[in-house]
């Protein structure tokens, strides 16, 4: 057919472990947003987004939509929605296609774009998966502490020893034991934004920029506000005692 014919296409279900993935695929996603992206196929049963096949005697290849299908297989599901195209097109417009849906996107604005974040609650928040990047926040001079430029981030194993896991539920235990409301802990996810405003207050005050350190500090002043908690109590159950 001629390069700039038409092309003629069709919905069809496929199973996404059945795809043929491309060998060559210029466009990454990193970690996060790939977590993000198989959390939000698991919540909503399905896949949102398109992916565009071009099936033929003896493969079904995907031209776009390389990590919606990983991210599908990740997710469990069993089938996807994928746009096919049953036109005969050269393996050169096919990698034209290919580089096109990659490079061709558009800009959000971003007054709009915060505008509409911030209508959300915290839990679609998260589903969005905007960052403070994409929001603009960076820009912010209240965010001046958290300009560290792009992070780099690597997965590692912690390995307890078996004393050593043993101090660690322990530490844990001391934690639980400081929350007369054990049902606290239904209510963290809900409590995200308190949380992260917490983190920024801590960052502010104690002059921290890295999320990691900020979180070791939090949890040490937890423990000392939950010994000096410890302490009151004791002393209150003495003076009681002594009556």
């Amino acid at each position: 057919m001629p390069a700039d014919a038409p092309l003629e296409t069709r919905l069809v279900q496929v199973d996404p472990r059945k795809l043929k993935l491309l060998e060559k695929n210029a466009r990454s996603m990193p970690e996060r947003e790939f977590r993000q992206l198989v959390e939000n196929i698991q919540r909503d049963g399905t896949l949102l987004g398109t992916v565009l096949i071009k099936e033929t005697e003896n493969e079904q290849l995907v031209l776009s939509g390389n990590h919606r299908v990983k991210a599908s297989i990740a997710a469990g599901l069993p089938e996807i929605t994928a746009i096919d195209i049953i036109s005969e097109i050269s393996d050169a417009r096919a990698l034209a296609i290919q580089l096109s849906q990659n490079a061709i996107v558009g800009k959000d604005d971003p007054n709009i774009l915060r505008e509409l974040y911030d209508s959300l609650d915290v839990l679609e928040q998260q589903y969005s998966g905007l960052t403070d990047t994409d929001l603009g926040l960076l820009d912010d001079p209240d965010f001046e502490k958290l300009r560290l430029g792009p992070p780099i981030y690597e997965e590692i194993l912690i390995a307890f020893l078996p004393e050593d896991q043993e101090e660690f539920q322990q530490n844990l235990d001391r934690i639980m034991q400081g929350s007369k409301n054990r049902k606290v802990w239904l209510h963290l996810f809900a409590e995200y934004e308190k949380f992260f405003l917490a983190m920024l207050k801590t960052k502010d005050v104690m002059g921290i920029v890295n999320d990691a350190v900020t979180l070791s500090v939090m949890a040490e002043l937890a423990n000392e506000r939950l010994e000096q908690i410890q302490a009151e109590q004791d002393e209150e159950e003495g003076e009681s005692d002594a009556e």
